[in-house]
């Protein structure tokens, strides 16, 4: 028998979910790691955004480049389905989209604009 998940060894005797013990580890990663090496993940997001906006001539949203991150995930989990890593990022950087866009929100409402949630 294949082992895929051979970091969740652990977990197959533990009464924790799969997918909260993937949770954690998105929470983990962006909280911790990533967030240290990479700094705040919405001002990442944005400047991202910047680059491919300068380079492309598009107008992306930091939301909208979180969105992208997710597709690509998205697209490995497709090939690799039992690919661990895809699912815990995808949930990782909906966090962060959802992020972008209370930073969205909350820049609409600094400029007097409508928001529509």
């Amino acid at each position: 028998m294949i082992d895929h998940f051979p970091d969740d060894t652990i977990l197959a005797a533990a009464s924790v979910p799969l997918r909260v013990s993937c949770l954690d580890e998105a929470r983990s990663l962006t909280a911790g790691d990533r967030n240290r090496t990479y700094g705040d993940p919405v001002e990442n997001m944005a400047h991202t955004a910047s680059i491919v906006n300068a380079w492309t001539g598009l107008n992306l949203t930091a939301r909208q480049i979180a969105q992208v991150y997710i597709a690509g995930k998205l697209a490995r989990s497709q090939t690799s389905p039992l690919h661990r890593d895809s699912y815990v990022d995808v949930m990782a950087y909906r966090g962060i989209e959802f992020e972008c866009a209370a930073a969205e929100v909350s820049d609409t409402s600094a400029c007097g604009g409508e928001i529509s949630i």
